[in-house]
């Protein structure tokens, strides 16, 4: 069996405040043993503000988990905070 990945994604355009995005992946690998993976999922959001014409900041939250073929799971949650400087 070939594995199955999923990969929905959204985005909001600046209307009524800052650009919005989502995104959620999974991958689900059907055969394996032992300590492969059965799943591995992540969730993530973001969200950037234009400080200046030359200046964007941009922060992310994610979620992910896994979860091995024997069972045993994982979960990680991280954050993100960067800039990009237009020149």
């Amino acid at each position: 069996n070939q594995p199955q990945h999923d990969l929905p994604q959204a985005a909001l355009d600046e209307v009524n405040g800052p650009p919005l995005g989502l995104n959620r992946g999974e991958s689900r690998l059907h055969d394996g043993a032992g300590t492969d993976l059965r799943t591995n999922s992540k969730r993530t959001g973001s969200a950037c503000f234009g400080i200046a014409r030359s200046l964007t900041l941009t922060g992310e939250r994610s979620h992910t988990a896994s979860k091995s073929v024997a069972g045993e799971s994982a979960k990680l949650d991280g954050a993100a905070l960067g800039a990009t400087l237009f020149f």
